[in-house]
């Protein structure tokens, strides 16, 4: 079996993953993520290693089904909520999300379970800041 560094390295390879990427999804700091990068034979310890270990193994199972990589057109804050949503194993807010990204809040609001949660890093459309024709701009 491979250990957990090469498979890491080869999940980020196949899916043009940036460090960031996998930081958000993971839901870890960057440079936790940029040590598992760069120490060969890196192995996991400590309370999180469960968790850390079935979210390598979710991610390289969106990337076999084809869920990643992600749109290349997203902005990188869009990217990292839809990394983050991946993470979570919320696809259906992540796929929503995928299709739309800046769709002016349609995905802010998506019933879970019975109650409305928003989605972080989607707002709503704001109306357009009225001016009157009175303002002059001097000295220019």
């Amino acid at each position: 079996m491979k250990n957990f560094t090469q498979r890491l390295k080869k999940c980020q390879k196949k899916a043009g993953l940036t460090v960031s990427d996998l930081a958000h999804f993971f839901g870890r700091r960057h440079r936790s993520v940029a040590g598992w990068l760069t120490i060969a034979g890196h192995q996991l310890i400590g309370k999180r290693k469960e968790e850390t270990l079935d979210r390598l193994h979710a991610l390289e199972n969106l990337i076999q089904r084809g869920t990643l990589p992600s749109p290349l057109l997203m902005s990188t804050r869009y990217r990292a909520t839809y990394m983050r949503l991946l993470g979570e194993g919320d696809l259906a807010r992540a796929r929503l999300f995928k299709a739309d990204p800046a769709n002016g809040g349609l995905a802010g609001r998506v019933r879970k379970k019975g109650r409305v949660k928003k989605a972080t890093g989607v707002r709503k459309r704001r109306a357009p800041a009225r001016v009157d024709g009175t303002a002059r701009f001097s000295g220019l």
